[in-house]
C-alpha cells in the first residue's frame, strides 16, 4: 500500500474509531447537563420558573422524551406569598426552537379571581424587563379552563406569541368561546410595550369581532365592570393605555347591562332595567370620561324614580313630564336615550316615542322624559344627577366613587334645600343575595 494511502485509511479510522464517539460522547454529556433527566432535574424546573414568573411552581414529573422537548407533567402555579392557587395544567411540553420556545398546555385551568394578579405578573415580567432579557416564545392550548365560584367558561383554540423587539415586547393572543361557528368568532388582543416614550407605557388592544366577551370575566382585571351586572357582556374594540391614571378608546357595545346594579345599588337614586349600550365612539383621558357617542336602550321597561327625574330636568335642561308629587318610584315602557358628550357640553335625543320627537323616557300612556330640539346641556352635572351636590365630595362608597370619577367634573358647592329635593331621604343602596347558589337578588327600595 502506498504510503499516501496508509494515511488515508490511518485518519478515516481516527476520526471513525475515536474523534466521532468522543464527540457524541461530549454532547450527550453537555445535554445531560442543560436538559437533565427529568427526575434529577426537577427541582431546577422549579426553582428556574417560579424565579422568572414570581409564582411558586411544583411539578410532579418531568420527561425528556425526544431530543429538544421536555414533558412537564402535572404542574401547579400557586401564589409566592399566601399559597393561593391560581392555575394547573395536566402536562406542558416546552420544545426549543431555533429562535425560542414552542409551549403547549394540556387541559389547563386558571382561577379566574386570580386572572388579574396574573395579567399583573405576565406584564411586570414579561412585558417591562426589556427585550434583551426575553426570547422569542409561542404559546398554545387547545382548551382551557377558567374556573369560577359561581359559573366556570372553556375557551377553546388559544394561540399566544410573545414578540421582542428593539421598541418594546409584545404578547398577542387569540381565543374562542366553544360555541364559535368560524374565525370571526375569535377575541384578539394585544398588549404592546412603548420604550420610545419616557416613561415606557404599555397598550391594550381588544377586538372582539362577533364574539362577545362577559364583562364579569373583565372585571377580574378591571373591576370597575362588576358594576354592569352578572349578564353583561361586551362585543366591540377597545384601547387601553395603561400610563398615569390610564387612557382609552373604544367603540363597540355592551349587552345586558342591569341599571339596578349600576344605578340604584350604587347612588341615591332609582333606575332599573336591562340596556344595550351602543358606542360609537368614546374617550377616557387620565380615567375621566371625555367624549363618547351612542345610544342607551331599555326595550324591555323598568322602573325609575320620581327624584332621578327631577335631578335629570333641574340640571340637564330636560322636561319632566311626571311632575315632583306622587309615588317615588314609576314604571316605564322604553327608554331610548341617545347621547354626544363632547369636553364640558353633553347632548341629548329620545326616540322613546314613535310619534312624539325627543321622548327619552315612556310609559305606557305618555312621554316621562323629554329632551327639546337642539338639547344641549353640561356634562359635569351627570354627576350632579346620581348624587347630590351634598354628597359629591363624599362618595357613598369605593365603587361610587370610581363611577363619578369616571365622569366630568362638577363643580362643587353648598347643598341648598332645593337640591336636596332631587335625591331620596336617607337611601343606602343594598342588594341582599338570598343566599344559596340562587342568582336572585333582593332589592331595597
Amino acid at each position: 500500500m502506498r504510503r499516501f494511502s496508509r494515511k488515508v485509511w490511518c485518519r478515516g479510522a481516527f476520526l471513525t474509531l475515536c474523534a466521532v464517539p468522543t464527540l457524541f460522547v461530549a454532547v450527550w454529556i453537555s445535554l445531560r447537563a442543560v436538559l437533565g433527566d427529568g427526575a434529577l432535574r426537577k427541582e431546577d424546573w422549579e426553582r428556574e420558573l417560579s424565579s422568572r414568573l414570581g409564582l411558586t411552581f411544583k411539578i410532579e414529573q418531568v420527561s425528556y422524551p425526544q431530543f429538544g422537548l421536555a414533558v412537564l407533567t402535572r404542574v401547579e402555579l400557586r401564589d409566592a406569598e399566601t399559597g393561593e392557587p391560581v392555575a394547573s395544567a395536566a402536562a406542558i411540553e416546552v420544545t426549543r426552537a431555533a429562535d425560542g420556545y414552542t409551549i403547549e398546555a394540556v387541559s389547563p385551568e386558571i382561577e379566574a379571581v386570580q386572572l388579574g394578579r396574573l395579567s399583573r405578573l405576565m406584564h411586570e415580567r414579561l412585558l417591562c424587563q426589556g427585550s434583551e432579557s426575553i426570547g422569542r416564545c409561542e404559546f398554545s392550548a387547545r382548551e382551557m379552563t377558567l374556573l369560577d365560584k359561581s359559573f366556570s367558561r372553556t375557551i377553546v383554540n388559544l394561540q399566544a406569541s410573545l414578540e421582542p423587539a428593539e421598541t418594546g415586547p409584545s404578547v398577542t393572543a387569540s381565543f374562542q368561546w366553544p360555541e364559535a361557528a368560524n374565525a370571526k368568532h375569535s377575541v384578539d388582543c394585544l398588549l404592546k410595550r412603548n420604550l420610545d416614550v419616557s416613561p415606557p407605557a404599555t397598550r391594550i388592544s381588544i377586538n372582539t369581532g362577533k364574539a362577545r366577551l362577559p364583562c364579569s370575566l373583565a372585571a377580574n382585571i378591571w373591576p370597575p365592570l362588576e358594576r354592569l351586572g352578572p349578564e353583561a357582556e361586551f362585543a366591540g374594540e377597545v384601547s387601553w393605555h395603561l400610563s398615569g391614571e390610564g387612557s382609552a378608546e373604544l367603540r363597540g357595545a355592551f349587552f345586558g347591562v342591569d341599571l339596578d346594579a349600576l344605578v340604584s345599588e350604587q347612588f341615591p337614586q332609582i333606575l332599573s332595567g336591562t340596556a344595550v349600550v351602543r358606542l360609537e365612539s368614546a374617550v377616557i383621558a387620565d380615567g375621566r370620561l371625555m367624549a363618547a357617542t351612542g345610544m342607551i336602550e331599555v326595550p324591555g321597561g323598568g322602573r325609575v324614580g320620581r327624584s332621578l327625574l327631577v335631578a335629570a330636568a333641574e340640571y340637564l335642561k330636560l322636561q319632566n313630564e311626571a311632575g315632583a308629587s306622587g309615588s317615588e318610584v314609576l314604571p316605564y315602557r322604553r327608554l331610548a336615550i341617545g347621547f354626544q358628550i363632547d369636553g364640558s357640553q353633553l347632548q341629548l335625543h329620545g326616540s322613546a316615542d314613535a310619534v312624539t320627537p325627543g321622548v327619552l323616557i315612556s310609559n305606557h300612556t305618555a312621554p316621562v322624559l323629554i329632551a327639546q330640539p337642539k338639547h344641549i346641556a353640561s356634562a359635569a352635572n351627570l354627576a350632579r344627577v346620581l348624587l347630590p351636590d351634598s354628597q359629591m365630595q363624599v362618595p357613598l362608597a369605593s365603587q361610587t366613587a370610581g363611577l363619578v370619577k369616571l365622569l366630568p367634573a362638577p363643580g362643587l358647592k353648598s347643598a341648598s334645600v332645593e337640591n336636596l329635593q332631587t335625591a331620596r331621604k336617607s337611601h343606602i343602596p343594598t342588594r341582599i343575595s338570598p343566599g344559596g347558589s340562587s342568582p336572585n337578588v333582593i332589592r331595597e327600595r
